[in-house]
């Protein structure tokens, strides 16, 4: 069945004086409240001309190459950019969770970037013929279900792994307060200049773009403050040693059009092929990197980013990285902190494969009802 047989134009309302949740599309997780999952509104303050979306409406964003499509069904209003579209489902025809399962799987982006127009990175465009005219497996309601369902089960699965991993990181952090709260709240005699070398990310050219290029860290790798590589980007050019990671290194993202982006963290535990890290992310690299790492996660770290940062440029500069002030503890403490972080590592380790064995089914699953 073809897509122009289950969703037509919808007709759009404006938001006027009404007060309804702003949405976004996200790329991991479609549909999100803004105010929860940037921890504020970032629309306009105007939202006036924001369009109403309702329940089971399918939405298509501006970055359509990166499966910016979502079926909204988180609230029964809410309003969206206006350089959104919005177009009606036919829910007697498809499952409005299948339907946006399927019009976020790989195959249905690899459709999208063949069909797009333009050059520039992120905006191209796609004819609404072209939308229309995608083919969509459509089974029978009660086998769409089902295969809901079924994916539903092992996402759920997937979430409550990742939860304990959070759990881990939260006794990490604890365990970090209890060795070293009393050194940070002391007078502070060093900067991070004085433990760390850092050196800013490779500039590459979308031209540089090849899938068998080296891997270039960006901001989307780092999820939870671990390494994720469901969105990475390879790029075939000459690269400096110096801006390739090592195994120990901290990857920080020092610049991002969310604020609250802008100095998030990941450890590089280990390294199955040569990486190197964007232009807006840096390499810390230290003698001190469990002591680091966990400060940089720390509110003393938090505190001395946002006195530094302007009000108006999301970014982290060498110079602010220079004055971020610290004392460092002894070997000893620091030798006695960090076997008992490997031992939390070591179950976090164990989690990470189950969940990527977890994802291996999924996706499986995801090949077998969409590939």
């Amino acid at each position: 069945m073809k897509l122009g047989e289950i969703i037509s134009k919808a007709k759009v309302t404006k938001c006027k004086d009404k007060d309804l949740p702003v949405l976004s599309i996200t790329l991991r997780d479609g549909f999100v409240l803004q105010s929860s999952h940037f921890k504020k509104e970032i629309a306009s303050k105007d939202k006036s001309k924001y369009n109403v979306v309702k329940k089971n409406q399918l939405v298509q964003s501006i970055h359509i190459d990166e499966g910016g499509f979502s079926v909204q069904y988180i609230v029964d209003e809410g309003i969206v950019s206006p350089a959104y579209r919005i177009w009606d489902v036919d829910i007697s025809l498809v499952n409005p969770v299948y339907l946006n399962t399927f019009l976020r799987s790989k195959p249905s982006i690899a459709y999208y970037k063949s069909k797009l127009r333009g050059t520039i990175h992120r905006r191209g465009k796609i004819d609404d013929s072209d939308i229309l005219g995608m083919e969509i497996p459509v089974p029978p309601l009660s086998e769409q279900e089902r295969i809901v369902a079924a994916l539903n089960l092992l996402q759920g699965i997937i979430d409550k792994q990742k939860a304990q991993l959070k759990e881990l990181d939260t006794l990490a952090q604890s365990i970090f307060y209890s060795f070293f709260g009393d050194i940070l709240e002391a007078k502070l005699t060093k900067t991070l200049k004085d433990v760390a070398k850092y050196n800013i990310g490779l500039t590459y050219k979308p031209t540089d773009v090849s899938d068998k290029g080296i891997i270039v860290l960006r901001s989307s790798n780092i999820q939870e403050n671990r390494l994720d590589f469901k969105d990475i980007v390879r790029v075939n050019a000459p690269i400096d040693k110096k801006k390739m990671v090592e195994v120990g290194d901290i990857l920080m993202c020092v610049r991002n059009g969310s604020a609250s982006l802008v100095g998030k963290v990941a450890r590089i535990c280990n390294l199955t092929e040569e990486m190197s890290f964007g232009a807006f992310m840096t390499i810390i690299r230290s003698d001190f990197n469990d002591f680091l790492f966990h400060f940089f996660l720390s509110p003393y770290f938090r505190r001395q980013l946002s006195s530094a940062k302007t009000a108006t440029i999301n970014q982290i500069t060498t110079k602010m990285l220079d004055g971020i002030q610290l004392n460092v503890p002894s070997i000893e403490k620091q030798q006695v902190f960090a076997d008992k972080i490997k031992a939390i590592e070591s179950q976090k380790f164990l989690i990470n494969q189950s969940i990527a064995e977890t994802q291996k089914l999924f996706d499986y699953t995801m090949d077998k009802y969409f590939g």
